[in-house]
């Protein structure tokens, strides 16, 4: 049944921006940084087998570390392993898959390391595209966490929520649950991420279907007439801009760096067991050229000084354990998830539920 205590956590962030690219790095390149001297021990051990493979570069294809918010990171990596440069690459979905497709079709690879949703990766895996790999410094990774039977581990996380502009709406009056959707005063004034297509508004819709709710309230939430808009990131600009009051899905990472950058929008967090993560995964890929630099970068991930950083410039929630969470949003621990729906199956029904919703939405 569907539980009613739903907890409204009004994300504000407030970011200092801090360079990962600049200043005193006597600081940030400590063996603390790395988790003490075991893990850098560990870890120099994996540089050194790259710099001996003769890996100067290595190739990532990436839902997020192919933007702009992820460079600092990228940017810590080299600082850290100077030999090795990091070319992000950024992909996902079908255009990742026919990427995929043409080189190991030609055995002619390019990509080495792939971070993408956890469907992409599980799809991938199960074509053997994923080599096994345990990093040596993710030993804390919760079990929750674990992808492709063991072939590859969570990288970082957001939660969906729902956002609201502030100009518009007081967060006293902001929808603090996903049936508040349903008030005839929100209609003609919500942006809602278009599930009928693969990305978060099929996610929600999806996991909302799988927890309690039916087809019955997702036609009267399309009687709300919302405006369909193609993503996640055309969403908080639609919202930011005022040509919405309310935006749905919205995505913690997303909605935080737009925040950070003086954006005019809240957000509230059900709990009470209505959130939906969104999980995204690490992966070497079989047959990848630089294998020896994947294994390095893969390892590192998992280290403080890297959870730092993606939680203060990409905005992301960690995987690990006790991990502090971006500036605004509530610790993971404070949420009530919702049950997985297993990779395999997530996709299967998805494409299904996309084929009913066409009606209703059009």
């Amino acid at each position: 049944m569907r539980s009613n205590r739903l907890l409204a956590g009004l994300i504000a962030a407030a970011l200092v921006a801090t360079s990962c690219g600049g200043g005193d790095t006597s600081e940030e390149l400590r063996p603390e940084g790395l988790g003490g001297t075991a893990n850098q021990k560990q870890l120099d051990a994996l540089y050194a087998a790259a710099k001996k493979a003769g890996d100067k570069k290595l190739v990532i294809y990436s839902e997020t570390l192919g933007g702009g918010s992820a460079r600092p990171v990228l940017e810590l990596f080299e600082k850290r392993y100077p030999a090795i440069d990091v070319q992000a690459q950024a992909g996902f979905g079908a255009q990742l898959a026919s990427r995929l497709d043409h080189e190991f079709a030609a055995n002619q690879h390019v990509g080495d390391l792939l971070e993408v949703a956890v469907t992409d990766l599980e799809r991938h895996s199960a074509q053997g595209r994923i080599e096994a790999y345990s990093p040596p410094t993710a030993t804390a990774v919760a079990k929750e966490f674990v992808c492709a039977e063991g072939h590859a581990l969570g990288s970082e996380l957001s939660v969906l929520g729902i956002g609201y502009n502030t100009q518009k709406v007081k967060a006293d009056e902001a929808p603090k649950s996903w049936d508040d959707l349903l008030d005839p005063k929100w209609k003609g004034k919500i942006a809602l991420n278009s599930p009928l297509q693969p990305g978060h508004g099929a996610q929600i819709v999806q996991y909302l279907l799988a927890n309690g709710f039916t087809m019955d309230w997702v036609r009267k939430l399309a009687a709300q007439d919302p405006t369909l808009v193609p993503g996640t990131r055309a969403l908080v600009d639609r919202l930011a801009q005022g040509q919405a009051s309310i935006g749905v899905p919205a995505a913690t990472d997303q909605f935080l760096a737009a925040k950070a950058k003086g954006a005019p929008i809240g957000m509230t967090l059900p709990t009470g067991g209505g959130n939906v993560k969104h999980l995204n995964c690490m992966g070497i890929i079989k047959g990848a050229p630089h294998e020896d630099a994947a294994r390095l970068f893969y390892s590192w991930w998992y280290t403080p000084e890297v959870q730092k950083v993606i939680a203060k410039k990409m905005f992301k929630a960690s995987v690990l354990p006790g991990a502090a969470p971006p500036e605004g949003m509530p610790p993971m621990d404070r949420f009530e998830f919702w049950p997985e729906i297993p990779p395999a199956e997530y996709t299967k029904q998805q494409s299904a539920i996309i084929k009913e919703l066409n009606p209703i939405f059009r």
